[in-house]
């Protein structure tokens, strides 16, 4: 059978097609407790809502009948204080990963109960999965979850064919918690996911603001502090920035704080961002937790560190090696850029703010060919069947995004300089359009391709970039990033001197070969 059900009709039956204004509602749903699986009959269909803590690679099998099918095991927590494994099949299984990287609230109506290897569920035709139900379930249990929850040992009703519980009950991690040091962030690539642990030297008040679907949502900064002598701002959202969460009273105390699965950001220079998958706690009992304070009490209360992070208000909190990071001019910004190539040991400041207009935008290879999954911006590739392969998260998908890497002409009244703009800072740039809707232009109306690069020309803005000197063929070089855009309300345009155009665009050829090649 096609499904797990069939109905048979008899002569006397009567078959209608139903009005397309009937509404078939959403399913009625008779949750179970995890804890109540341990005492269900195996075979039995259950409903369940649970927290999706973690998930499997989905791979193909081949079924008896020789169908193959894809596969994925799920690992479900809920408020009972129980784990369980649930494994997904078909089409629920071929959903991206990044479905599940953010450990969603997922609902399932005839769910059935095995006990293989303990307690376990599985989905079958039958099976009604929802992702993030807008239920008071759901709200339940992602409260329970971000507020304890996650830091509580869970007791797992799945075993290993050993007896062993094949769940780690270790769900607060801190102690299997992979700590890097903050001063590695600068070379970590954007939205890879880090564990960190530091000091809370401030916090900002909490605040409202919308995000892109227009909801409101509530956000606190934190700065945080290690013993590498960096510090960097932590973005932390939802009920756990709120004056609500029992953190809120602690922040002033300076606490240790360790996060695990943190996401790395260049908004701002380098930040981190707490998402609903990130573990917070606070003063963990771990011995890494101990050395930090200790430190801290001996000798970081009165480090000035290193941020590396921008200040919410525009201006940089970057402390770069005693340079003044508010430059005059551009004709500054290529003396510091260029004064590597004679002296090897030449200060370059990390971040530098400066006003300038953009002269013009490099029209060759604007975009690369990106992951579509939203927590991924890693390239992809074609594999020659109409789909791409990216190696980051090794998934295979029928399409791809574009995502914006523009050589960008910076102006001024002394000097010209070519910075590199990323992502959301280069759409700005190109007055919101995004490169998939660019790329649909490209062919079939040129000027509107050429429009899109000529909006932000001549336009005053004061751009924050970040310098970053690499070796390139035995010569060192420093590149710059705009990691930051506001507007210049002053609106005074800066006429430039007199440059060969095409002069210009050869150095931005040649500047987009060398960060090719230096892996950028």
């Amino acid at each position: 059978l096609k499904n797990d059900y069939e109905i048979n009709f008899g002569g006397e039956a009567h078959v209608s097609p139903v009005s397309s204004s009937i509404h078939v509602g959403d399913p009625k749903y008779d949750f179970k407790p995890l804890a109540g699986i341990e005492s269900t009959d195996p075979n039995a269909y259950v409903d369940i809502i649970a927290l999706v803590k973690d998930f499997a690679p989905s791979r193909n099998i081949v079924t008896k009948q020789g169908k193959e099918l894809n596969k994925r095991e799920l690992t479900l927590a809920d408020d009972s204080g129980c784990q369980i494994q649930a494994t997904i099949w078909g089409d629920k299984a071929s959903m991206p990963p990044s479905t599940w990287e953010s450990q969603p609230i997922v609902a399932f109506r005839g769910a059935k109960v095995s006990d293989w290897n303990g307690r376990s569920l599985s989905t079958g035709a039958g099976t009604v999965m929802k992702i993030n139900p807008d239920l008071p379930d759901a709200k339940k249990i992602r409260r329970w979850w971000d507020f304890g929850g996650q830091s509580t040992t869970l007791r797992s009703l799945s075993t290993n064919p050993d007896g062993t519980p094949a769940i780690n009950d270790d769900v607060g991690g801190m102690n299997t918690a992979d700590f890097v040091p903050l001063s590695s962030l600068e070379e970590a690539a954007p939205n890879s996911v880090v564990d960190v642990i530091g000091i809370v030297r401030s916090a900002s008040e909490e605040q409202k603001i919308t995000n892109r679907q227009g909801k409101e949502v509530m956000k606190r900064t934190v700065a945080v502090v290690d013993d590498s002598g960096v510090q960097v701002n932590v973005a932390i959202w939802g009920e756990r920035a709120g004056r609500e969460s029992s953190m809120a009273t602690r922040w002033s105390e300076c606490p240790v704080i360790a996060l695990k699965g943190a996401r790395v950001s260049d908004y701002d220079g380098r930040t981190l961002s707490v998402t609903s998958a990130t573990q917070i706690e606070l003063d963990p009992a771990i011995d890494r937790a101990n050395t930090m304070r200790t430190w801290f009490a001996s000798q970081g209360n009165t480090l000035v560190p290193r941020k590396i992070s921008i200040g919410a208000d525009g201006s940089t909190e970057t402390s770069s090696r005693g340079e003044t990071l508010k430059l005059e001019s551009i004709e500054k910004l290529n003396e510091i850029m260029n004064a590597p190539q004679n002296d090897p040991d030449a200060v370059v400041p990390d971040y530098v703010t400066l006003s300038a207009n953009v002269s013009f935008i490099r029209r060759e290879n604007p975009w690369y060919a990106c992951c579509p999954s939203s927590e991924c911006n890693a390239k992809v590739v074609p594999n020659g069947d109409n789909k791409w392969h990216c190696d980051k998260d090794g998934q295979t998908y029928d399409h791809k995004t574009n995502r914006y890497v523009l050589q960008v002409s910076l102006q001024d009244e002394t000097a010209t300089a070519w910075a590199t703009a990323f992502g959301d800072q280069a759409s700005v740039l190109m007055d919101g359009v995004d490169a998939d809707k660019l790329e649909q232009t490209q062919d079939v109306d040129p000027d509107a391709f050429d429009m899109a690069f000529q909006a932000a020309q001549d336009k005053p803005f004061i751009f924050t970039l970040r310098l970053k000197r690499d070796e390139y063929q035995e010569s060192v070089r420093v590149r710059a990033t705009i990691v930051k855009i506001v507007k210049d309300e002053t609106g005074q345009k800066s006429e430039g001197p007199d440059v060969d155009l095409n002069e210009e665009i050869e150095k931005a050829r040649n500047s987009l070969e060398y960060e090719n090649a230096a892996g950028v």
